[in-house]
This record gives structure tokens, sequence and C-alpha cells, in this order.
């Protein structure tokens, strides 16, 4: 039996707590509570099989949150993004400047 703090499988527990209890009550989970921690015995072969789904559902938070951020952007982008606004806003200063009249009426003279 090894022991392991249940901090790094309090996220195991939440996700699967049928299966922690099936472990604990064919004892081959044990829980031991010390001066407010909390610590678990566990059978190596079953900590194996712990560490697997845990490493999973880390991987699978990670990907989580790499999706969730927007990607850096390298320096080129960042250059041509840039680049881009400037001409945009130029672009929209001579769009937003009053039209002149090009064509002024014209008087019709008699002659």
């Amino acid at each position: 039996m090894k022991k392991i703090s249940i901090k790094n499988y309090s996220k195991l527990i939440q996700q699967d707590e049928d299966f922690v209890h099936k472990l604990i009550k064919k004892d081959k989970v044990q829980v031991e509570k010390s001066d407010g921690k909390v610590k678990v015995l566990v059978d190596t072969h079953i900590l194996k099989m712990l560490k697997s789904t845990m490493e999973n559902l880390i991987e699978a938070e990670l990907k989580l949150k790499e999706l969730k951020k927007p990607k850096p952007m390298n320096k080129k982008a960042i250059d041509k993004k840039k680049k881009f606004l400037k001409s945009k806003t130029i672009i929209k200063k001579k769009v937003l400047k009053p039209k002149k009249k090009l064509l002024k009426k014209r008087s019709i003279k008699k002659t």
C-alpha cells in the first residue's frame, strides 16, 4: 500500500465517486484523517489506474484551457495586423472628410 494525499485525487473523486466508494468498500483504498490532512492508502496497481485516469482528466482540462485561450500571434502576423489597422484608419479619415463640391452651379450669361 502506498500513501498518497487526497489533494491530487480530489478531482478524480469528484468525477468518479462511485468508483472510489467501491474501492473503499472492497478495502483496496483506505482513508486516514490526521491533523486536518486526509491521506489515502491505495494498492499500487489501483494507484496506476487512478494515475492514468487523473492524467487523462488533466490533459482534457489543459486542452479545454488551450481552446478557450486565444492563440498568440507571431511577430509577422502582429506587424501585418498593425499595418492593416493603420491603413484602415487612414482610409477612414479620408472617407470621413467632407466631400468638396466639384460641380459648381454655373450661371448662364446672356450675350
